[in-house]
């Protein structure tokens, strides 16, 4: 049986290969997960957005104008850090993307060499055995032949 010389490293290689794939999937969940937060935030806004608008057209006082239009620039604010949060996500899941393909190129390599030496294992495998059954014939094919003798009759 082969046993390539590098399994232990190709092993690791993997392993590493894991780590970087949940990695990826984490910062990829974080990203969806703030998409999503910065969405509720602008129907949010948009929602309120509406009332005000409703509620002008059947006469605001000043109290309530300032009310919406201090929620209005908080919300806001949350979607401007929302989107800074949104930027920074996205960075994060760029950087674990491009940390992952050179791993997945080291391990295919490495699997690469493993099968071309494995190959080159079962030829060389194979070419005993056929030396090995020839081998066999042949003393098979000599020990069946009769025995000749040192002197023929003449």
């Amino acid at each position: 049986m082969y046993k390539f010389r590098f399994e232990t490293l190709l092993r690791h290689r993997r392993f590493l290969e894991d780590r970087m794939k949940e990695a990826l999937a984490d910062a990829v969940r974080q990203l969806r997960g703030e998409e999503a937060a910065l969405q509720q935030l602008k129907a949010r806004k948009e929602e309120y957005g509406k009332r005000e608008k409703e509620k002008c057209g059947q006469g605001l006082s000043i109290s309530e104008k300032l009310l919406y239009s201090d929620f209005s620039e908080h919300l806001e604010k949350e979607i401007s850090a929302r989107k800074k949060s949104l930027t920074d996500a996205e960075k994060n899941a760029g950087k674990k993307r491009e940390q992952l393909t050179p791993a997945v190129q080291k391990r295919k390599m490495l699997e690469k060499l493993k099968a071309q030496k494995a190959e080159i294992h079962d030829r060389e495998m194979l070419k005993q055995e056929i030396k090995f059954y020839s081998d066999i014939s042949v003393n098979r094919f000599i020990r069946k032949q009769p025995e000749t003798q040192d002197s023929e009759p003449v």
